[in-house]
Protein backbone atom coordinates (compact mmCIF):
# COMPACT_ATOMS: atom_id res chain seq x y z
CA UNK A 1 0.00 0.00 0.00
CA UNK A 2 2.82 2.40 -0.69
CA UNK A 3 3.99 4.80 1.96
CA UNK A 4 1.08 4.63 4.38
CA UNK A 5 1.62 3.03 7.74
CA UNK A 6 -1.13 1.57 9.89
CA UNK A 7 -0.49 4.00 12.76
CA UNK A 8 -1.77 6.92 10.62
CA UNK A 9 1.14 9.12 11.74
CA UNK A 10 2.37 9.41 8.16
CA UNK A 11 -0.86 11.08 6.97
CA UNK A 12 0.02 14.74 6.60
CA UNK A 13 -2.51 16.04 4.10
CA UNK A 14 -6.09 15.58 2.91
CA UNK A 15 -4.77 14.27 -0.42
CA UNK A 16 -2.92 11.47 1.36
CA UNK A 17 -6.05 10.54 3.31
CA UNK A 18 -8.06 10.42 0.09
CA UNK A 19 -5.44 8.17 -1.50
CA UNK A 20 -5.57 5.91 1.56
CA UNK A 21 -9.38 5.83 1.31
CA UNK A 22 -9.05 4.42 -2.22
CA UNK A 23 -6.36 1.90 -1.27
CA UNK A 24 -7.72 0.73 2.08
CA UNK A 25 -11.07 2.25 3.12
CA UNK A 26 -11.18 0.15 6.29
CA UNK A 27 -8.04 1.95 7.49
CA UNK A 28 -9.89 5.26 7.14
CA UNK A 29 -12.82 3.68 8.96
CA UNK A 30 -10.56 3.04 11.94
CA UNK A 31 -9.89 6.77 12.18
CA UNK A 32 -13.56 7.75 12.47
CA UNK A 33 -13.97 7.36 16.27
CA UNK A 34 -11.43 10.16 16.70
CA UNK A 35 -13.01 12.54 14.18
CA UNK A 36 -16.76 11.79 14.39
CA UNK A 37 -18.40 12.05 17.84
CA UNK A 38 -21.25 9.68 16.95
CA UNK A 39 -18.85 6.92 15.93
CA UNK A 40 -16.73 7.53 19.02
CA UNK A 41 -19.83 7.28 21.22
CA UNK A 42 -20.89 3.99 19.63
CA UNK A 43 -17.42 2.51 20.15
CA UNK A 44 -17.36 3.81 23.73
CA UNK A 45 -20.70 2.14 24.44
CA UNK A 46 -19.54 -1.18 23.04
CA UNK A 47 -16.26 -1.16 24.97
CA UNK A 48 -17.80 -0.12 28.28
CA UNK A 49 -20.74 -2.52 28.09
CA UNK A 50 -19.08 -5.48 26.41
CA UNK A 51 -15.37 -5.40 27.29
CA UNK A 52 -15.32 -4.13 30.84
CA UNK A 53 -13.82 -5.88 33.82
CA UNK A 54 -15.27 -9.38 34.34
CA UNK A 55 -17.38 -9.10 31.16
CA UNK A 56 -15.70 -12.29 29.88
CA UNK A 57 -14.33 -15.03 32.10
CA UNK A 58 -12.31 -17.93 30.70
CA UNK A 59 -12.38 -21.13 32.70
CA UNK A 60 -11.01 -24.65 32.37
CA UNK A 61 -13.59 -27.44 32.30
CA UNK A 62 -13.22 -31.20 32.88
CA UNK A 63 -15.65 -34.15 32.83
CA UNK A 64 -17.45 -34.84 36.08
CA UNK A 65 -17.08 -38.14 37.87
CA UNK A 66 -20.14 -39.60 36.20
CA UNK A 67 -18.76 -38.67 32.81
CA UNK A 68 -22.04 -37.13 31.75
CA UNK A 69 -21.48 -33.54 32.80
CA UNK A 70 -18.58 -31.11 32.93
CA UNK A 71 -17.28 -29.16 35.88
CA UNK A 72 -14.73 -26.41 36.37
CA UNK A 73 -11.11 -27.36 37.01
CA UNK A 74 -9.77 -24.76 39.49
CA UNK A 75 -6.11 -25.45 38.73
CA UNK A 76 -6.69 -24.98 35.00
CA UNK A 77 -8.68 -21.78 35.52
CA UNK A 78 -5.91 -20.41 37.73
CA UNK A 79 -3.33 -21.23 35.03
CA UNK A 80 -5.40 -19.25 32.52
CA UNK A 81 -5.61 -16.30 34.91
CA UNK A 82 -1.86 -16.43 35.37
CA UNK A 83 -1.41 -16.21 31.59
CA UNK A 84 -3.46 -13.00 31.39
CA UNK A 85 -1.73 -11.49 34.42
CA UNK A 86 1.66 -11.89 32.75
CA UNK A 87 0.80 -10.35 29.38
CA UNK A 88 3.03 -7.46 28.22
CA UNK A 89 1.91 -4.00 29.36
CA UNK A 90 1.28 -3.09 25.73
CA UNK A 91 -1.49 -5.67 25.62
CA UNK A 92 -2.70 -5.44 29.20
CA UNK A 93 -4.78 -8.08 30.91
CA UNK A 94 -7.54 -10.21 29.40
CA UNK A 95 -9.66 -7.05 29.17
CA UNK A 96 -6.91 -5.32 27.18
CA UNK A 97 -6.62 -8.17 24.67
CA UNK A 98 -10.41 -8.43 24.45
CA UNK A 99 -10.71 -4.68 23.83
CA UNK A 100 -8.21 -4.76 20.96
CA UNK A 101 -9.91 -7.77 19.39
CA UNK A 102 -13.30 -6.09 19.78
CA UNK A 103 -12.07 -2.96 17.99
CA UNK A 104 -10.58 -4.97 15.14
CA UNK A 105 -13.86 -6.88 14.79
CA UNK A 106 -15.84 -3.63 14.59
CA UNK A 107 -13.64 -2.02 11.97
CA UNK A 108 -12.28 -4.93 9.94
CA UNK A 109 -14.75 -7.77 10.39
CA UNK A 110 -12.28 -10.14 12.03
CA UNK A 111 -9.76 -10.41 14.85
CA UNK A 112 -6.67 -12.51 15.43
CA UNK A 113 -4.00 -13.18 18.02
CA UNK A 114 -0.60 -14.83 18.05
CA UNK A 115 0.31 -17.02 21.02
CA UNK A 116 4.04 -17.14 21.74
CA UNK A 117 5.13 -20.35 23.52
CA UNK A 118 7.40 -20.08 26.54
CA UNK A 119 10.02 -22.49 27.79
CA UNK A 120 9.28 -26.21 27.90
CA UNK A 121 6.35 -27.03 30.20
CA UNK A 122 5.78 -23.32 30.85
CA UNK A 123 2.84 -22.92 28.52
CA UNK A 124 2.24 -19.79 26.47
CA UNK A 125 4.44 -16.85 27.40
CA UNK A 126 2.66 -14.04 25.54
CA UNK A 127 -0.52 -13.41 23.56
CA UNK A 128 -0.41 -10.59 21.00
CA UNK A 129 -3.51 -9.20 19.24
CA UNK A 130 -2.84 -8.65 15.54
CA UNK A 131 -3.81 -5.70 13.38
CA UNK A 132 -6.03 -7.65 11.00
CA UNK A 133 -5.84 -4.89 8.38
CA UNK A 134 -2.29 -6.11 7.74
CA UNK A 135 -3.45 -9.69 7.06
CA UNK A 136 -4.27 -11.50 3.86
CA UNK A 137 -5.56 -15.05 3.38
CA UNK A 138 -3.97 -17.53 1.00
CA UNK A 139 -5.61 -20.83 0.12
CA UNK A 140 -3.44 -23.93 -0.03
CA UNK A 141 -3.86 -25.64 -3.40
CA UNK A 142 -3.53 -29.12 -1.86
CA UNK A 143 -5.44 -28.94 1.43
CA UNK A 144 -7.79 -26.18 0.21
CA UNK A 145 -7.47 -24.59 3.65
CA UNK A 146 -6.65 -20.92 4.12
CA UNK A 147 -3.62 -19.58 5.95
CA UNK A 148 -2.76 -16.08 7.06
CA UNK A 149 -0.01 -13.88 5.68
CA UNK A 150 0.96 -10.59 7.27
CA UNK A 151 2.32 -7.46 5.64
CA UNK A 152 5.74 -6.75 7.16
CA UNK A 153 7.32 -3.32 7.05
CA UNK A 154 10.91 -2.22 7.48
CA UNK A 155 11.33 1.55 7.57
CA UNK A 156 14.45 2.79 5.84
CA UNK A 157 15.98 6.16 5.01
CA UNK A 158 17.82 7.52 2.03
CA UNK A 159 19.60 10.84 1.81
CA UNK A 160 17.54 11.88 -1.22
CA UNK A 161 14.24 10.32 -0.14
CA UNK A 162 11.76 10.61 2.70
CA UNK A 163 10.99 7.67 4.94
CA UNK A 164 10.05 4.67 2.80
CA UNK A 165 8.62 1.24 3.60
CA UNK A 166 10.16 -1.97 2.34
CA UNK A 167 9.00 -5.52 2.69
CA UNK A 168 6.06 -7.71 1.74
CA UNK A 169 3.80 -10.48 3.04
CA UNK A 170 5.15 -13.35 5.12
CA UNK A 171 3.28 -16.47 6.29
CA UNK A 172 2.17 -16.67 9.91
CA UNK A 173 2.54 -19.83 12.04
CA UNK A 174 -1.02 -21.15 11.90
CA UNK A 175 -0.42 -23.62 14.74
CA UNK A 176 -0.37 -20.68 17.16
CA UNK A 177 -2.16 -17.89 15.29
CA UNK A 178 -5.88 -17.92 15.93
CA UNK A 179 -8.53 -15.86 14.16
CA UNK A 180 -12.27 -15.39 13.95
CA UNK A 181 -14.35 -13.45 11.44
CA UNK A 182 -17.87 -12.07 11.70
CA UNK A 183 -20.78 -12.51 9.29
CA UNK A 184 -18.69 -13.42 6.27
CA UNK A 185 -20.14 -14.61 2.97
CA UNK A 186 -19.16 -18.04 1.57
CA UNK A 187 -15.53 -18.08 0.41
CA UNK A 188 -14.95 -14.80 2.27
CA UNK A 189 -12.96 -15.49 5.44
CA UNK A 190 -12.41 -11.78 6.08
CA UNK A 191 -15.91 -11.25 7.44
CA UNK A 192 -17.90 -8.03 7.38
CA UNK A 193 -17.05 -5.00 9.52
CA UNK A 194 -20.09 -3.96 11.60
CA UNK A 195 -19.01 -0.31 11.35
CA UNK A 196 -18.43 -0.31 7.58
CA UNK A 197 -21.87 1.09 6.77
CA UNK A 198 -21.05 4.20 8.80
CA UNK A 199 -18.39 5.41 6.35
CA UNK A 200 -20.78 6.83 3.74
CA UNK A 201 -23.04 8.32 6.41
CA UNK A 202 -20.07 10.00 8.07
CA UNK A 203 -19.07 11.58 4.76
CA UNK A 204 -22.66 12.84 4.35
CA UNK A 205 -22.65 14.26 7.88
CA UNK A 206 -19.31 16.00 7.39
CA UNK A 207 -20.51 17.53 4.11
CA UNK A 208 -23.77 18.65 5.74
CA UNK A 209 -22.04 20.28 8.72
CA UNK A 210 -19.48 21.96 6.47
CA UNK A 211 -22.20 23.40 4.23
CA UNK A 212 -24.26 24.47 7.24
CA UNK A 213 -21.36 26.29 8.90
CA UNK A 214 -20.41 27.96 5.64
CA UNK A 215 -24.00 29.09 5.04
CA UNK A 216 -24.25 30.38 8.60
CA UNK A 217 -21.03 32.30 8.19
CA UNK A 218 -22.15 33.87 4.91
CA UNK A 219 -25.83 34.62 5.45
CA UNK A 220 -26.84 33.33 8.85
CA UNK A 221 -24.77 35.73 10.93
CA UNK A 222 -26.29 39.26 10.86
CA UNK A 223 -24.21 41.82 8.98
CA UNK A 224 -24.36 45.60 8.83
CA UNK A 225 -25.81 47.24 5.75
CA UNK A 226 -24.55 50.83 5.61
CA UNK A 227 -26.01 53.20 3.03
CA UNK A 228 -23.82 55.95 1.54
CA UNK A 229 -25.42 59.15 0.19
CA UNK A 230 -23.48 59.81 -3.04
CA UNK A 231 -25.71 62.72 -4.08
CA UNK A 232 -25.15 64.58 -0.84
CA UNK A 233 -21.37 64.25 -1.08
CA UNK A 234 -21.44 65.35 -4.74
CA UNK A 235 -23.40 68.46 -3.70
CA UNK A 236 -20.92 69.18 -0.89
CA UNK A 237 -18.06 68.85 -3.37
CA UNK A 238 -19.63 71.46 -5.67
CA UNK A 239 -21.25 73.85 -3.22
CA UNK A 240 -18.98 73.66 -0.18
CA UNK A 241 -15.62 72.65 -1.64
CA UNK A 242 -16.00 74.68 -4.86
CA UNK A 243 -15.01 71.81 -7.13
CA UNK A 244 -16.12 71.99 -10.76
CA UNK A 245 -14.04 69.39 -12.52
CA UNK A 246 -15.88 66.08 -12.85
CA UNK A 247 -12.85 63.96 -12.04
CA UNK A 248 -12.10 66.05 -8.93
CA UNK A 249 -15.70 65.63 -7.74
CA UNK A 250 -15.53 61.86 -8.28
CA UNK A 251 -12.19 61.75 -6.46
CA UNK A 252 -13.68 63.64 -3.51
CA UNK A 253 -16.67 61.27 -3.30
CA UNK A 254 -14.39 58.22 -3.52
CA UNK A 255 -12.18 59.56 -0.71
CA UNK A 256 -15.22 60.21 1.48
CA UNK A 257 -16.57 56.72 0.78
CA UNK A 258 -13.25 55.05 1.64
CA UNK A 259 -12.99 57.15 4.81
CA UNK A 260 -16.49 56.06 5.87
CA UNK A 261 -15.73 52.39 5.21
CA UNK A 262 -12.46 52.60 7.14
CA UNK A 263 -14.14 54.41 10.01
CA UNK A 264 -16.94 51.86 10.29
CA UNK A 265 -14.60 48.84 10.06
CA UNK A 266 -12.39 50.25 12.82
CA UNK A 267 -15.22 50.63 15.33
CA UNK A 268 -14.95 48.77 18.60
CA UNK A 269 -17.86 46.73 19.90
CA UNK A 270 -19.11 49.52 22.18
CA UNK A 271 -18.38 52.49 19.85
CA UNK A 272 -21.15 54.64 18.44
CA UNK A 273 -21.33 55.25 14.72
CA UNK A 274 -22.29 58.78 13.64
CA UNK A 275 -23.45 59.47 10.10
CA UNK A 276 -25.49 61.92 8.09
CA UNK A 277 -29.27 61.86 8.29
CA UNK A 278 -29.96 60.34 4.89
CA UNK A 279 -27.46 57.49 5.16
CA UNK A 280 -28.95 54.36 6.71
CA UNK A 281 -27.40 51.63 8.85
CA UNK A 282 -29.28 48.32 8.90
CA UNK A 283 -28.61 44.77 10.02
CA UNK A 284 -29.52 41.99 7.62
CA UNK A 285 -29.19 38.23 7.48
CA UNK A 286 -31.14 35.16 6.54
CA UNK A 287 -33.86 35.88 9.07
CA UNK A 288 -36.54 33.20 8.84
CA UNK A 289 -35.52 32.10 5.35
CA UNK A 290 -33.59 29.03 6.53
CA UNK A 291 -34.83 25.63 5.32
CA UNK A 292 -35.91 22.97 7.81
CA UNK A 293 -32.41 22.14 9.01
CA UNK A 294 -33.63 20.03 11.93
CA UNK A 295 -35.50 17.70 9.61
CA UNK A 296 -32.47 17.17 7.37
CA UNK A 297 -30.19 16.63 10.36
CA UNK A 298 -32.60 14.14 11.94
CA UNK A 299 -32.61 12.08 8.73
CA UNK A 300 -28.81 11.95 8.77
CA UNK A 301 -28.72 11.24 12.49
CA UNK A 302 -31.09 8.28 12.20
CA UNK A 303 -29.09 6.91 9.28
CA UNK A 304 -25.98 7.19 11.46
CA UNK A 305 -27.62 5.32 14.34
CA UNK A 306 -28.73 2.55 11.99
CA UNK A 307 -25.30 2.33 10.35
CA UNK A 308 -23.63 2.07 13.77
CA UNK A 309 -26.19 -0.57 14.83
CA UNK A 310 -26.76 1.38 18.01
CA UNK A 311 -29.63 1.71 20.44
CA UNK A 312 -31.01 5.28 20.03
CA UNK A 313 -31.13 5.88 23.79
CA UNK A 314 -27.42 5.08 24.09
CA UNK A 315 -26.74 7.72 21.43
CA UNK A 316 -28.63 10.40 23.35
CA UNK A 317 -31.80 10.14 21.23
CA UNK A 318 -34.70 9.70 23.64
CA UNK A 319 -38.21 9.38 22.28
CA UNK A 320 -41.45 8.40 23.93
CA UNK A 321 -41.11 4.62 23.83
CA UNK A 322 -43.13 2.39 26.11
CA UNK A 323 -41.40 0.34 28.77
CA UNK A 324 -42.12 -2.85 26.82
CA UNK A 325 -40.65 -1.51 23.59
CA UNK A 326 -37.60 -0.11 25.41
CA UNK A 327 -37.00 -3.56 26.89
CA UNK A 328 -37.23 -5.19 23.45
CA UNK A 329 -34.93 -2.54 22.00
CA UNK A 330 -32.33 -3.26 24.69
CA UNK A 331 -32.57 -7.03 24.16
CA UNK A 332 -31.93 -6.60 20.44
CA UNK A 333 -28.92 -4.37 21.09
CA UNK A 334 -27.57 -6.72 23.79
CA UNK A 335 -27.77 -9.72 21.43
CA UNK A 336 -25.76 -7.87 18.81
CA UNK A 337 -23.18 -6.82 21.40
CA UNK A 338 -22.89 -10.37 22.71
CA UNK A 339 -22.23 -11.62 19.19
CA UNK A 340 -19.42 -9.07 18.68
CA UNK A 341 -17.85 -9.91 22.05
CA UNK A 342 -18.06 -13.64 21.27
CA UNK A 343 -16.07 -13.09 18.07
CA UNK A 344 -13.48 -11.01 19.96
CA UNK A 345 -13.13 -13.68 22.65
CA UNK A 346 -12.86 -16.69 20.33
CA UNK A 347 -9.13 -16.33 19.48
CA UNK A 348 -8.36 -15.74 23.16
CA UNK A 349 -10.14 -18.98 24.07
CA UNK A 350 -7.98 -20.83 21.53
CA UNK A 351 -4.82 -19.21 22.89
CA UNK A 352 -5.78 -20.24 26.42
CA UNK A 353 -6.46 -23.77 25.15
CA UNK A 354 -2.96 -23.94 23.68
CA UNK A 355 -1.60 -22.69 27.02
CA UNK A 356 -3.22 -25.58 28.89
CA UNK A 357 -2.04 -28.11 26.29
CA UNK A 358 1.56 -26.94 26.64
CA UNK A 359 1.19 -27.21 30.42
CA UNK A 360 -0.04 -30.78 30.05
CA UNK A 361 -3.49 -30.03 31.44
CA UNK A 362 -6.24 -32.05 29.69
CA UNK A 363 -8.95 -29.45 30.09
CA UNK A 364 -11.31 -27.64 27.74
CA UNK A 365 -11.45 -23.84 27.85
CA UNK A 366 -14.84 -22.16 27.88
CA UNK A 367 -15.98 -18.56 28.25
Amino acid sequence: VGEYSTDNTNLRSLDQILVLAKINPLQVLCMLPDVMPEVGKAVWNGLRLGCGENSVRLKAMKPSKNGMDVMEAPDGTEAIKELWRNLPSEVGSLEGALTQNFLMTLFSGMCAVEAVPGARNKGVAEVWPIDTLTLRFKRDTETKHVSLWQRQRVWGFHKDLDRKAFGGYVPLPMDRVFWKSMDGFPDDPYGRAPMAAALNVVLDMIAFMKDLLLAWHRVGTPKWDVGFDYEMHARIAREQMGLTDKQQIEKYIEDEFNYTVELFNSLEADDTFFHDIKSEVKANGSGGAWPNIDQVYNILRWRMIMALKEMPTLMGVVEGNTETWSSVDWQIYAKGLEAEVAVAAAPLIQAAQLHLQLLGMPYIVEA
